[in-house]
């Protein structure tokens, strides 16, 4: 019922309801479920603590023949896990189709000899949750990532946290 809005959504959900505890779901689909708050719900409770990824594949276009959807492939693992170890992200969203690959084998490369790339990053889920909806902002630093949590919305009503002092109202239009 939480994920109807959204067949690949939904697909997400049955995945993990359908595999063992510690068994894995890898998955090629429309990266929205990252960003939009209608999959803020899969985020913060599947995804987090049900079956968090392990590696999320940032494609963008080019990956589906012909298909102009923006892509991530993901990899889950049901169960939990510590609230600090983190998830392995990898954004391969600005190269052209013909050099994604060389660019992730560049980046495993790089993984695997333990040197820094510019395309890898690591953020827990504890991290991410910081930003107000849980969108997977990966690339955004934990300094940044923690002013969300460090001072109060502009509009305590409009962020749902009434425990904020109310700064402002914030209108749409």
């Amino acid at each position: 019922p939480k994920t109807h809005n959204d067949v690949y959504s939904a697909f997400i959900e049955q995945a993990v309801d359908l595999v063992e505890e510690g068994g894995y779901v890898g998955m090629l689909t429309n990266l929205s479920f990252m960003y939009l708050s209608s999959h803020k719900w899969l985020r913060e409770n599947i995804l987090k603590n049900v079956a968090p990824p392990r590696l999320l594949l940032e494609f963008g276009l080019g990956i589906l023949d012909g298909a102009a959807v923006y892509t991530a492939g993901t990899i889950l693992r049901k169960g939990k896990r510590d609230k600090n170890e983190e998830t392995l992200f990898i954004r391969l969203t600005d190269p052209p189709t013909e050099k994604k690959e060389k660019l992730f084998t560049q980046a495993l490369s790089s993984m695997w000899k333990k040197e820094k790339h510019p395309d890898v990053f690591k953020a827990s889920l504890e991290d991410l949750a910081q930003i107000p909806g849980m969108p997977y902002a990966y690339w955004v630093s934990p300094s940044l990532r923690r002013l969300f949590t460090k001072y109060p919305p502009l509009d305590r009503d409009v962020a749902k946290r009434p425990d904020q002092p109310k700064i402002a109202d914030v209108k749409q239009g």
